[in-house]
């Protein structure tokens, strides 16, 4: 870092093996403190191993502070107020749910404030060393799983920008939000830790020689790793997050949401915005915005989940009503296919298998100078109900490093959406607007006229969720 004062040093994590990999790294080398802030982490794999290593750390003195959004955490309450009894691990749960044995009733009954969630999702070591990005902590985010190809995208960052997220993590913390699982729990017997201990040491015995830790071992960034050479870009980076106080609701003030804070970055935006979002809803707002840029000449490119690729069919609908305004506007559209298959990535998805694909990533490229890597999609939920975080990074590099990959995969990856005017039938020679999406096979360029690789039964749920009134909350 001598050699770059002043900056903070990026490397990506595209593959879910490499981003595995640095979070297990990273657990293994801290020497002192270890603060990990997740939306979900799963009972699964990954997640017992990640958190195996989070007790390894925590045995040989680490200090580590576990904070998690409570939505989520129902099947293993006892087991995360029972690693709270460690000395050096303390956990706590963001809004939590107060009937811990009564969760949906309270759901139901206190509905404006358990909807607020915290989506924010960093790892950080010894506050030198933080992951930043869109990935949740379980096997679907890590290529451990067969049936799902979910595309996603972090960053291992080191120098200032470091110090930021730190705070950022202080603050929600240290909120009048996040609070101590022991005072929501009551922690198991004594011995519970030992058992916890015993049981997590089985399972990664168990994994050891498993494909999959297999294919960590084999990573790139493992590979990196060994060859001494980690961060490739370097440049101005800031921590970009929400006020915790966003999960006040009306109370809260919007100056110290995220949208405030990206808004005039994407309105300096001259030549290009591409934004990719798994869960597209952009809203009057949003659509705004586009049209805006779009009089300025500016392009903009926006990838997110086809219907059958996205795992919340509500959100695919809310999301379809907006896609002929946006390409009336000039927006092009693109929407992941449920064969794609990530660059150097085996699969055996296809139509004929039970795998699919489907996209989580979150970040958005501005004139390929400037790139924000995080949790925050462009949806109202990210919007103005839950809490985000990401990082804000100004390299031209690096913006052009994944720009030209989105580039060069796109046409293979995803559907490009298509305004097609046909007869409106009528009997004036009127027409109407339908929407073509557009792929190539074989060199030849193919056409539906349909959404792609669906039933009959999802396009009518899609059409009936699409009439419900619940934009705000997607």
């Amino acid at each position: 870092m001598s050699r770059h004062p002043g900056e903070s040093g990026l490397e990506p994590l595209v593959k879910g093996t490499d981003a595995f990999a640095a979070r297990w790294i990273l657990a293994d080398v801290v020497e002192r403190s270890l603060d990990v802030q997740y939306y979900i982490w799963h009972d699964d794999d990954t997640g017992k191993l990640l958190l195996g290593q989070l007790m390894r750390a925590a045995d040989r003195g680490v200090r580590i502070r576990l904070l998690l959004d409570d939505i989520y955490t129902s099947t293993y309450d006892l087991r995360l107020s029972t690693l709270d009894r460690h000395p050096n691990i303390e956990v706590r749960v963001f809004n939590p749910f107060l009937a811990r044995k009564r969760r949906f009733l309270e759901g139901i009954t206190s509905f404006r404030r358990i909807n607020r969630r915290m989506h924010n999702k960093s790892f950080t070591a010894d506050n030198q060393v933080t992951i930043v990005g869109g990935r949740n902590i379980g096997d679907i985010y890590f290529e451990a799983r067969t049936d799902v190809n979910y595309a996603d995208f972090d960053v291992m960052a080191v120098g200032p920008v470091v110090r930021s997220v730190s705070e950022a993590f202080d603050t929600y913390w240290n909120s009048d939000f996040a609070v101590p699982i022991n005072v929501l729990e009551s922690p198991g017997p004594p011995e519970g830790l030992d058992q916890i201990r015993a049981v997590l040491e089985r399972h990664a015995e168990a994994m050891r020689k498993s494909e999959y830790i297999d294919a960590v071992r084999r990573s790139e960034f493992a590979a990196r790793l060994e060859r001494g050479g980690l961060v490739h870009y370097w440049g101005g980076a800031w921590a970009v997050y929400d006020d915790p106080r966003k999960a006040a609701g009306d109370a809260a003030d919007p100056s110290g949401y995220i949208k405030a804070q990206m808004r005039p970055v994407a309105l300096d935006t001259n030549s290009e915005l591409f934004a990719i979002s798994a869960y597209f809803v952009p809203g009057k707002e949003g659509l705004r915005l586009f049209r805006q840029l779009r009089e300025r000449g500016v392009r903009v490119r926006v990838l997110t989940n086809s219907m059958v690729s996205n795992d919340v069919p509500v959100v695919h609908a809310g999301y379809a009503r907006y896609r002929k305004p946006m390409l009336r506007a000039g927006v092009e559209l693109y929407e992941i296919k449920r064969t794609a298959v990530a660059p150097g990535r085996k699969s055996k998805i296809g139509l004929g298998g039970s795998s699919r694909a489907g996209l989580h990533s979150k970040a958005y490229i501005f004139d390929r100078r400037r790139i924000f890597i995080g949790s925050y999609n462009l949806d109202p939920r990210s919007r103005r109900i839950n809490t985000e975080l990401g990082i804000l990074f100004e390299d031209a590099k690096f913006a052009e490093f994944v720009a030209r990959r989105l580039d060069d995969v796109l046409g293979q990856v995803a559907f490009r959406l298509e305004l097609k005017e046909i007869p409106a039938g009528d009997g004036v020679g009127g027409t109407r607007s339908v929407i073509e999406w557009v792929t190539e096979k074989d060199g030849e360029e193919v056409r539906f006229d349909t959404e792609p690789d669906t039933s009959v039964w999802q396009r009518v749920r899609a059409w009936f969720l699409s009439l419900l009134p619940i934009e705000g909350q997607l």
